[in-house]
């Protein structure tokens, strides 16, 4: 089943959020509805997609979203915005680790 991941940016917090959804439209919808209590996202209501990548499946889209999550860096999740060739080799990357 095709699976995405998304980063969502929220303006009024100034801050990025990952994650990964059958549909980022939706999801996303949720976030800002904060059908979520507790989360990252309860401290805005304004997020709106910055990318949506998809998947191969689910375990894909969870180690990729596990990798950006842990490199905690802004400038990488610019890049992965910004730069088709970077988001390219890092799902390229994670594809293939996760049929190895």
């Amino acid at each position: 089943m095709p699976h995405f991941l998304y980063i969502l940016h929220s303006k009024t917090a100034n801050r990025f959020y990952i994650g990964e959804s059958v549909d980022a439209n939706i999801r996303t919808q949720q976030h800002n509805d904060h059908l979520f209590p507790g989360s990252a996202t309860a401290i805005a209501t304004d997020w709106s997609i910055q990318l949506v990548v998809a998947c191969h499946d689910r375990a894909h889209a969870r180690a990729l979203e596990r990798w950006i999550k842990s490199q905690k860096s802004i400038a990488v999740i610019k890049r992965l915005i910004q730069e088709d060739q970077y988001r390219e080799y890092q799902l390229q990357r994670f594809r293939n680790q996760r049929m190895t």
